[in-house]
């Protein structure tokens, strides 16, 4: 079975550390997860970034995964300059 793949990327600024990233990692899990659209697979930190790898169940459920992160990352006040990168069918970059 073929996956999509997204990346949460967060700016790592001045108050958005591990806790802040982890919290976001789980609002996103249970929220792909409770959709049973994806779920987060990976996370990182370093070098002025922080970020989330997320496996999306179905390929074609990714612009409705992308969405609902969308959303989410919005209602909870994702730091300026968080965006979503999509690799797959083509290289696409989702702005916060």
């Amino acid at each position: 079975m073929q996956e999509g793949f997204l990346e949460v990327i967060f700016p790592a600024e001045k108050g958005f550390d591990l806790d802040a990233r982890d919290d976001f990692e789980g609002w996103i899990d249970g929220l792909l997860s409770r959709a049973k659209l994806g779920q987060v697979h990976g996370a990182g930190m370093g070098l002025g970034v922080a970020l989330l790898e997320v496996t999306i169940f179905k390929p074609e459920n990714t612009p409705q995964a992308v969405d609902v992160l969308l959303k989410l990352l919005r209602d909870r006040n994702a730091p300026a300059g968080t965006v979503i990168h999509e690799r797959k069918p083509e290289d696409q970059v989702h702005r916060v």
